[in-house]
């Protein structure tokens, strides 16, 4: 983490700090929770999709879950202090609360996937490096302390001002779930899909029928719009894609622009992990 920080740094934390501070009625219960995790003695990360969203959207960021890393707690003194907002355990072994109508995965760092499989080493560092998606490769402490706060990122902010989605860690266990979530938020933020996300896709869509895609989303999400005929012509343009111009990004807006959008605004009204 460099001693100097960015004009980009500067921004994002400047606006974690505004989220730790917001009065806002509608997410008093978001707000509650995070100062919570600030003040406690855990050492304690925001973490991907939620940074994401307040980089590209600002105050009009509206996330409906956050991710924070725990460093100094194990996963049982977790359990014991969120007792009445646990609604489950997470897949990978994590906590899913629920402050209010506000959701939150939480977990230790060491539970963190990538390290428990050994494929980094594990430390705070090395977190921003555990994610697919180089959109969601970074993590900002929280502490009510501003000047204090530590962010740490690999790639993330390159990735915004390129406006492209790539992949940052590309060894997955569910690569279907993987190729949907690489659509829909390159969808979302219209940022462009990078040459090495676009092979993924391509090889990945020709594993998985477009049926099996959008059941992936629906089990995961809850929801999926769109029929399987509209997610084919949008894999088949990837692949068509990454057959004649493989070094460059391919623009989903523009390809949209020609199509109906594949999922409608409404559908960022729903949960994204």
């Amino acid at each position: 983490m460099a001693k100097n920080k960015s004009p980009l740094e500067r921004l994002l934390l400047g606006r974690v700090g505004r989220l730790l501070r917001s009065s806002s009625r509608a997410r008093r219960e978001a707000t509650k929770a995070l100062r919570r995790f600030a003040e406690e003695q855990w050492d304690s990360f925001l973490f991907g999709g939620v940074l994401r969203d307040l980089m590209v959207f600002g105050s009009a960021a509206a996330p409906r879950d956050f991710d924070i890393v725990v460093r100094n707690a194990s996963l049982q003194s977790l359990i014991d202090s969120f007792v009445s907002n646990t609604i489950r355990h997470t897949r990978f072994g994590g906590l899913c609360l629920l402050f209010g109508d506000w959701r939150f995965d939480v977990w230790p760092l060491n539970l963190t996937w990538a390290f428990r499989e050994k494929l980094l080493d594990g430390g705070i560092e090395d977190l921003p490096r555990s994610t697919f998606l180089d959109v969601e490769a970074v993590a900002v402490e929280l502490t009510l302390k501003e000047s204090r706060r530590r962010i740490y990122s690999h790639g993330f902010f390159e990735a915004m001002e390129r406006r492209v989605v790539d992949i940052n860690l590309e060894t997955n266990p569910f690569p279907d779930l993987c190729v949907i979530r690489a659509l829909l938020v390159a969808d979302r933020l219209n940022f462009a899909l990078g040459p090495r996300i676009v092979r993924y896709i391509s090889h990945y869509s020709r594993q998985f029928a477009p049926e099996e895609l959008l059941e992936t989303q629906r089990s995961h999400y809850g929801y999926a719009y769109r029929d399987v005929e509209e997610l084919n012509r949008c894999l088949e343009a990837v692949r068509e894609h990454q057959k004649h111009h493989s070094s460059e990004p391919f623009e989903l807006s523009k390809w949209r622009s020609t199509q109906l959008p594949l999922w409608p605004a409404s559908y960022w009204e729903f949960e994204m992990a």
